[in-house]
């Protein structure tokens, strides 16, 4: 398994050579294809790209849980292991696209693995995305990083399970919108005669607010008028628990809300453009108001609303319709299902003059047929027209273009497995690209080879791997293998989240695929056409033409990076909308509910350090009693953290460890109306934050001109050299700061007098009424004791997954019902292709998912899924 990437890179830029070789032939004058070929591999050459996967354990987690992982680091050219670097990052980030998490882990030959406690100190209820990316790959930019997103709970005995249901009821042309909910214990006990607070929540603003008492039944009916502009996609039901002396209950709840008239339907005219008098091929994708595809029907229309043809989608609400624009037309559709919808749809512009770009990939042809049609200027015109295909970034086919003879077909051999991309220039400018998939079925195939049909609990499981290249020869390869209890972690049926879906397929494209799996894996007959008319519709990532024909700079991230290095820049992804998870709790979700009902089970059962320490802890010792800056007293405060907490927290900004530990943290422009100024600052609620350090009297103002800015200055606050924390927001705690100010006796002809005052000074004329402003404060008590500067690079030593032992059986240990049975991420198979893996079953028989992804480290990839039956003896 030695790393040959060099070798398999000359390999195929010497494959790329022999293509070009035939259409530099056509081509002596300067600016041709050779050009374009010798430009677009000095850009592979110089920059070569990286791609990252992450093979984790599952695929939700709890809090309290450890997420186990392995990184695959690889050339994106030709999926060898990667040489440009030797460090991962790895972070979690919450819903609002803040870094919660971040660590790294070495890479060695293009393999690591590690592991994130999911510890309740850090993480809270909520939607997280796992992220991975390398300093090399900033050079690429955020659609280079590794992304999976996930629902993070905290089940326990006390969580409350619901039912929900949510539909849209029409009065007077106006939407009301109706919520059914049924709340019950973790025994589906109803919970009633309770009081809560019901709050509907869009991001961070309350639209309803109410408390009330539920029935016997556990039942509650909301209603509330739902307006237009509402951004349904992003709103949610809050549930809070408020009885007295009870275990604080806090639900959140996302409202599934699709009307029909904001379905968005987008048209994506193949190749690029409408060209009048050239039949095109335009692929639609209808996306509901939850940010999944919607199924839809309806028909096209010209300008005298005559029915030019109709449209059904395929699946995931995309499709394909055929027509040829006319002059002077201006093309709408309209949806005929859902039938609610009203909403009028324009197709995009038409160009009076152009070229159109068709290509037709049958699943089990050899080869593309690949057409161009053009306009007569265009066909009359002397420019010259090149073809270019290019797959992982490197050009596979380049020919000069004949308009006489537009029709072609090419080899798919001529190309690797994955996405290809097709280029008409018109000398350095792209005029038409498509993209399409290419399977020539070469993965690594992965076997497992049980010694039993079955297995009792607590039984020995040995398991023989192994793995075969194409052409059945054995393979040495770098395996990690995760073995799951299907009662209570969803398995990956789909192969939505394999290495082959990732590397292949996802990576390449841009934005939110559903379900990739069934693309890829494709047990349905629909699958290959569905396949295609998502490569009409999706973007796609990939070098731009503008970057090919630029002099290349010298890189600005190094891959390589020494163990010295200090403040290393993280990665900045966009603050983005996402679609809402679904939690543990909501209608049924079985598996997580029987890991809720398990934990009780097994809380003496002993884990690893870094996993779940289900024994209860109880912490006796106090507090330790610092100088008292706080003017209330030291821990006199909403949240307290002393120096253990700052510790345990692994933050090491200041922004990261408030974000952490603060509910409702939030950023927002605020303006200074005495210092006629503003910048975004910090807020609790509605409350403005300032500082306090040490000893100052005066409250210290950080503002930022961006909000990323004023992240990045407060997180030039270091954590090591931060010895406690005291927050405060709730009136209680901010008498001494903001004393009361007894009002003012009314006087006549005050105000007037004011703004005469003001207008004979320099200073602006207040506003009439000035805006009564509300603060947080935060205090900062400095270490007196120095504090070891942590590691920026927060590496993070792999550690061994727990393996229980029994002997014959045993039934003295306690029960046992780990939902994650075992891990293993570094299984080498030898010269035969052969690797074994032995652990023990838990106590919960039924059937267990085998889940392995790996590579060979030059070239090959491959994903295997398959069950183990457990039974009751």
């Amino acid at each position: 398994m030695k790393n040959t990437s060099q070798r398999a890179r000359k390999l195929f830029l010497l494959l790329v050579a022999f293509l070009n070789f035939n259409a530099f032939s056509q081509n002596t004058f300067p600016g041709g294809i050779k050009d374009i070929v010798a430009a677009a591999d000095n850009l592979q050459t110089k920059l070569p790209a990286e791609k990252v996967y992450l093979h984790t354990d599952k695929h939700n987690y709890s809090i309290g849980d450890t997420l186990w992982f392995k990184a695959y680091v690889l050339d994106a050219a030709n999926l060898s292991s990667s040489e440009k670097s030797n460090l991962l990052f790895v972070e979690l980030h919450d819903d609002s696209t803040e870094v919660i998490r971040r660590i790294s882990i070495p890479i060695n030959n293009g393999v690591g693995y590690a592991q994130i406690p999911l510890t309740k100190e850090i993480f809270h209820d909520g939607g997280y995305t796992l992220k991975a990316y390398t300093n090399w790959t900033q050079n690429f930019g955020i659609d280079y990083a590794f992304a999976k997103r996930f629902y993070m709970g905290s089940a326990n005995k006390d969580s409350w399970l619901v039912n929900s249901n949510v539909r849209i009821n029409k009065i007077d042309g106006k939407d009301q919108l109706l919520i059914d909910i049924s709340l019950m214990d973790i025994n589906k006990i109803p919970i009633g005669l309770r009081k809560v607070e019901v709050r509907i929540m869009e991001a961070d603003r309350t639209l309803y607010n109410k408390t009330m008492e539920t029935p016997l039944n556990g039942k509650l009916a909301i209603k509330y008028n739902l307006k237009q502009k509402r951004d349904a996609g992003n709103m949610r039901l809050e549930i809070w628990n408020l009885k007295k002396g009870a275990d604080k209950v806090f639900l959140r709840i996302p409202l599934t809300i699709n009307r029909a008239e904001k379905i968005d339907l987008q048209f994506l005219p193949e190749g690029g453009n409408l060209v009048v008098g050239l039949k095109s091929v335009v692929g639609f994708k209808a996306i509901a108001e939850n940010g999944n595809g919607a199924d839809v029907t309806g028909y096209i229309y010209d300008g005298k609303n005559n029915v030019i043809c109709s449209f059904a989608s395929l699946h995931k609400g995309m499709g394909v319709f055929e027509f040829t624009p006319k002059f002077g037309e201006k093309y709408i559709a309209r949806l005929n299902t859902p039938k609610d919808s009203k909403t009028t749809f324009n197709l995009p512009e038409i160009a009076s003059s152009g070229t159109v770009l068709n290509i037709e990939n049958q699943e089990l042809s050899d080869s593309l047929k690949l057409s161009i049609n053009a306009t007569n200027d265009i066909k009359a015109s002397a420019n010259p027209l090149y073809l270019i295909g290019s797959s992982r970034g490197i050009v596979c086919f380049a020919q000069s273009v004949n308009l006489k003879n537009s029709k072609t077909a090419m080899a798919k051999s001529l190309f690797p497995s994955g996405i290809v991309r097709f280029t008409l220039l018109n000398g350095h400018t792209p005029i038409n690209e498509r993209i399409a998939f290419i399977d020539h079925q070469d993965n690594l195939e992965i076997k497992v080879l049980s010694n039993k049909p079955s297995y009792g609990k607590r039984d020995s499981v040995s398991l023989e791997i192994e793995v075969k290249d194409k052409n059945g020869k054995p393979v040495m390869s770098s395996l990690s293998l995760a073995v799951t209890d299907n009662s209570q972690v969803k398995s990956d049926s789909l192969g939505n989240f394999g290495i082959t879906t990732n590397l292949l397929f996802c990576n390449d494209l841009k934005g939110f695929v559903e379900e990739p799996g069934f693309y890829m894996n494709r047990k349905n007959k629909i699958a290959w056409l569905a396949l295609d008319h998502l490569m009409l519709t999706q973007g796609w990532t990939g070098f731009d033409w503008k970057t090919v024909f630029t002099p290349i700079e010298q890189p600005k991230f190094d891959g390589i990076i020494s163990k010295e290095t200090r403040n290393l820049p993280s990665m900045t992804f966009p603050e983005t909308k996402t679609l809402q998870l679904t939690p543990w709790f909501i209608n049924g979700d079985n598996t997580t509910f029987n890991y809720a009902q398990n934990l009780n089970k097994f809380v003496d059962y002993e884990r690893t350090s870094t996993g779940n320490m289900l024994k209860e802890v109880k912490i006796t010792s106090k507090k330790i009693d610092y100088t008292a800056y706080n003017l209330n007293g030291f821990g006199q405060a909403d949240i307290v953290l002393d120096s253990a907490a700052i510790s345990r927290s692994e933050a090491i900004g200041m922004y990261q460890l408030l974000k952490q530990k603060i509910p409702g943290l939030k950023i927002e422009w605020e303006h200074l109306s005495v210092e006629n100024k503003g910048g975004y600052s910090l807020k609790i609620g509605d409350r403005w934050v300032r500082l306090r350090f040490d000893g100052a009297k005066d409250n210290f103002l950080t503002l930022g001109k961006t909000p990323q800015n004023l992240k990045d200055r407060l997180n030039e606050f270091k954590m090591f050299s931060i010895n406690s924390i005291e927050i405060m927001y709730t009136q209680k705690y901010l008498w001494k700061y903001y004393p009361p100010v007894p009002p003012e006796p009314f006087q006549r002809g005050r105000q007037a007098k004011i703004a005469e005052s003001y207008a004979k000074s320099p200073l602006p004329t207040p506003p009439p009424t000035a805006e009564i402003k509300l603060y947080a404060i935060i205090q900062l008590t400095s270490s007196l004791k120095k504090r070891m500067d942590p590691n920026p690079l927060s590496i993070m030593p792999a550690q061994q997954f727990y393996q229980p032992k029994y002997k014959n059986g045993s039934n003295t240990a306690p029960f046992d019902a780990r939902p994650v049975i075992h891990w293993e991420p570094d299984i080498i198979t030898d010269k035969n292709g052969r690797a074994t893996v032995s652990f023990y079953s838990a106590d919960i028989p039924g059937s267990y998912s085998i889940s392995i992804e790996g590579s060979n480290l030059d070239g090959n990839i491959g994903t295997h899924r398959s069950k183990l039956k457990v039974m009751e003896k």
